[in-house]
């Protein structure tokens, strides 16, 4: 990005101009790289609260769009606020993907660390599933990636739903850019 820069003096000093604004560009260069690091590249906020009996069910669709190949990104929700009306009913939220632009199902892949589960919960009461935060890396090549929460019942019975009315109950999902995957360098002891 680095501009042209007159090779002239400047009036009345004894620099040359790269001497004097080539710092000045490389400083302006450097701050936009790090600015476009955790920069927010999708997010959706569900809009109605969503309920089901058992049966796995997509309630919030985000196209993410394309995800840059060596980039590492990490996707989140909000603490979800969940209720269901059966004792000792055990429920979930879960995000699904695609990488091919096609939107995704209840039968698409689980991303990877995205599961979020709660159990048991009691009869009528508000309770709360934890945030899911997952990272996702693209592999081979940049991907178009689509999600979609998904939330269930994986034991007991019962109606079951996530409260989302935009407002004192917001349930979002946020895909965050932060910047170049170094790899895992974690290792066992």
């Amino acid at each position: 990005m680095a501009g042209y820069v007159a090779p002239e003096l400047i009036e009345g000093t004894p620099y040359p101009v790269e001497t004097v604004w080539q710092p000045l560009v490389d400083e302006v260069e450097e701050l936009s790289a790090a600015a476009a690091l955790g920069l927010c590249k999708a997010r959706g906020t569900l809009q109605a609260d969503t309920s089901t009996t058992g049966t796995e069910l997509g309630v919030l669709l985000l196209p993410v769009g394309t995800l840059t190949y060596g980039h590492l990104y990490q996707v989140t929700t909000t603490t979800l606020c969940a209720y269901c009306d059966a004792n000792s009913c055990g429920v979930y939220a879960q995000v699904r993907y695609t990488t091919n632009g096609v939107d995704p199902t209840t039968a698409s892949t689980i991303m990877p660390g995205s599961a979020s589960e709660l159990y048991p919960t009691n009869n009528a009461t508000l309770t709360s599933l934890p945030p899911i935060s997952a990272t996702y890396t693209p592999s081979g090549a940049s991907e178009n990636l689509t999600l979609l929460l998904t939330v269930g019942v994986f034991t007991g019975s019962g109606n079951f739903k996530i409260l989302a009315n935009a407002g004192a109950h917001l349930a979002e999902l946020r895909v965050m850019d932060l910047g170049l995957d170094l790899g895992d360098t974690g290792e066992s002891p």
